[in-house]
């Protein structure tokens, strides 16, 4: 039967926390939940109990992650590598974020190449660049954020380098 109410404080964590619900009253066994619908950017959440004693609880941090789509096509061959045109949207828009171009090799990551996201709408951004590959492999691309956002990954894609 106590007052609970959920705090947010979104990044880069300058406001400080504000309520964002209603106060809510526990149950007899002291559960409760807040439903959240949308999560724009990372955010520190918290839920205070403000009758005496005040408590407040441990912060929970909740990212919000770039989705990241990959396109490739083969533009050119050469003797023993090819060039590939790696390409695809990001969303929400992280207009001038890194995006690398990464190979797995040794049960690891590897980044090959990079290049600069580019505005394309209020809701997505694009990036386009040409990678010469020497060997065949799984690649992907990643999209690394400024903080406001966690970075994401897209999918895997295998290329196939002809001898």
């Amino acid at each position: 039967g106590r007052d609970v109410v959920l705090q947010a404080n979104p990044f880069p964590y300058t406001q400080g926390f504000l309520n964002v619900t209603n106060f809510q009253v526990t149950d007899a066994a002291g559960n409760f939940s807040f439903p959240v619908l949308s999560v724009p950017v990372t955010t520190q959440f918290r839920v205070l109990m403000p009758q005496r004693p005040e408590i407040t609880s441990p912060i929970v941090v909740v990212g919000t992650a770039l989705q990241v789509t990959t396109r490739t096509q083969k533009v050119d061959r050469h003797r023993r590598s090819v060039s590939v045109r790696f390409r695809g949207d990001i969303r929400p828009a992280a207009a001038g974020v890194r995006v690398d171009i990464q190979r797995w090799f040794n049960s690891t990551w590897n980044t090959i190449a990079h290049t600069r996201s580019k505005h394309v709408s209020s809701s997505r951004s694009s990036y386009n660049t040409r990678v010469r590959l020497r060997h065949t492999g799984r690649y992907r691309v990643v999209a690394n954020s400024d903080g406001a956002l966690v970075s994401g990954a897209g999918r895997e894609v295998k290329i196939r380098i002809r001898r």
